[in-house]
Formats: C-alpha cells, sequence, structure tokens
C-alpha cells in the first residue's frame, strides 16, 4: 500500500548537488527531473547522474523520476531498469492514450514490479483518455496535473483565478475517483517567492480533492504540507466525530450534534475518517 503524499520537490538530474539539499528538507518526494528542468545539450548527463544518485541513495525519502516524452523516454526507462533499486515511481510527461503510451508501457516490463507510474495531464487528449491511459498499465497509480501546457494547449491565457483549468482540475479528480486511484497532484506554482498565493491555490486544490502539489523551491514544501497535511487541532477533532460516531451507532443512533453545533452523521463521519488517512 502506497503512503499518500503532500509534497514533490523537483531537482534537475544533473544537478547532484540539489538533490542531496532537497533530501534535507521536508518533502515527501524528491522528483530527479530528466524532462523541462534539464537542457538538450545536458539530457545525457542528467540521465547518467540520476542513475548513480538512485542507485547510491542512501536516505529515507521516495523518489520519483520524470523522464522526457517520446522515444526519448524509453531511452530513459531502459537505463533506468538497471538502476531502479530506490525507483519509486516514474512521472510520465504529456501522457496520452495510444501506441506511443502503450510502447513505454512495454518498455517499463523490465523495472521492477515494484516501480509505479504518474502520468501527468497536459493536453485536453490527455484529460480525455486518462481511462485508456490507466487501462494500458496496471503500474498507474495516480495522475498529475500540467497546468502550463495545458493552458497553452487550449489556448488559453493564465488568471489569477485559475477559472481557465477548473474544469479540468475538477475532472481530473473526479475521472481519479472513478478509476480508483489516489488522489491526484496539482500543478507547480512558478513563483516560489509568493508564498501567500501558493497557501491561497493550495488550499484550493485541495478542496477541490487534490492530494499534493509539485514544487520547485525547498521554500514551497513547508507550505505545502501545511495545506496538504492535517493539523493537530483537526485531528483532534476528526478522532472526537469518528469515536463518538461509532458509539453513538452502537445504541443504534445515526447522527447527533456536538457541543459546538455541528451536525455528525455518516457522511460527516467518513469524511473525518478519511483526513485521518
Amino acid at each position: 500500500m502506497r503512503a499518500s503524499i503532500r509534497s514533490l520537490l523537483y531537482v534537475p538530474g544533473n544537478r547532484t548537488d540539489l538533490f542531496a539539499k532537497a533530501d534535507r528538507t521536508e518533502a515527501d518526494v524528491i522528483i530527479l527531473d530528466l524532462e523541462d528542468a534539464v537542457a538538450a545539450s545536458a539530457k545525457h548527463e542528467a540521465l547518467s547522474a540520476t542513475c548513480r544518485a538512485i542507485g547510491n541513495y542512501a536516505g529515507h525519502k521516495r523518489l520519483f523520476v520524470r523522464i522526457n516524452d517520446g522515444v526519448q523516454g524509453l531511452d530513459d526507462v531502459a537505463a533506468l531498469a538497471h538502476a531502479s533499486k530506490h525507483l519509486d515511481t516514474l512521472l510520465i510527461p504529456k501522457a496520452e492514450g495510444g501506441a506511443s503510451f502503450e510502447r513505454l508501457v512495454a518498455c517499463t516490463d523490465r523495472l521492477p514490479s515494484t516501480v509505479g507510474l504518474q502520468p501527468i495531464v497536459e493536453t485536453v487528449s490527455g484529460l480525455y483518455s486518462m481511462r485508456a491511459v490507466c487501462d494500458a498499465s496496471p503500474r498507474v497509480v495516480r495522475f498529475s496535473f500540467g497546468a502550463g501546457d495545458f493552458v497553452a494547449d487550449i489556448g488559453a491565457r493564465h488568471s489569477d483565478e485559475r477559472s481557465e483549468t477548473l474544469l479540468a482540475r475538477s475532472t481530473l479528480v473526479l475521472e481519479s475517483r472513478l478509476l480508483r486511484l489516489k488522489p491526484p497532484i496539482a500543478h507547480v506554482a512558478p513563483d516560489f517567492r509568493d508564498h501567500e498565493k501558493l497557501r491561497r491555490i493550495s488550499a484550493e486544490d485541495r478542496a477541490l480533492g487534490f492530494g499534493g502539489r509539485a514544487c520547485i523551491h525547498p521554500a514551497q514544501v513547508p507550505i505545502v504540507n501545511a495545506e496538504f497535511g492535517i493539523s493537530e487541532s483537526e485531528r483532534e477533532r476528526a478522532l472526537l466525530i469518528v469515536a463518538r460516531f461509532e458509539a453513538m451507532a452502537v445504541s443504534g443512533v445515526g447522527s447527533f450534534t456536538l457541543d459546538d453545533g455541528t451536525f455528525v452523521d455518516e457522511a460527516v463521519a467518513k469524511l473525518a475518517r478519511a483526513s485521518l488517512g
């Protein structure tokens, strides 16, 4: 059973110095990036460095790798198959159903069965082929959302309210639930200095049903962990609701009101259980 994750911190695959720093953060996951964070001229170097980092890793974090798309991604998987000891999950950019994704899935047969897949929805085609992508491999654990490429694909413009991606984000959450996958991962916040915006959009995405957020800077990790996690007071309240509901159920009572006036029934108790993980 794979544990829930709140924060995933991207590190360029060719920056071993940043990998060491990322390992000292509170991020739940480190993503070694072979795609957007690496210049074309440094792709080979990044792949070699990533394979060494995974093979020699002695830490306790979960290690993900975002491979390249297209044929280059197949080469990435082939190389990682020889250095997969500590590899947890592969992120698949621009994932869409069809022959190209099926070729990639066939290539992942070289990896240990414990390695999962996390496709990234970055196009309209990807959004509406989530079921085909999921059906192509039992390794698919969850999806991620790539807002930048998605907005470009639909010809929209970024807005502070993010209305241009609301339907896509909602669909991603609902489809993930329908496919019995773990909650999806929200897109990165490019301006890592704007902590208030990060806090706001993370609260919005958590309320929408996302399970965590990808980060591009260590300073984002504590904020994301706080917004997608559960505080001690929230935990205590959830435990109270669950305990009281179960005790009342024994007496044949299916609903009641807490001292603060909160109405509790099975739906409220179910939500409290879910928040406890």
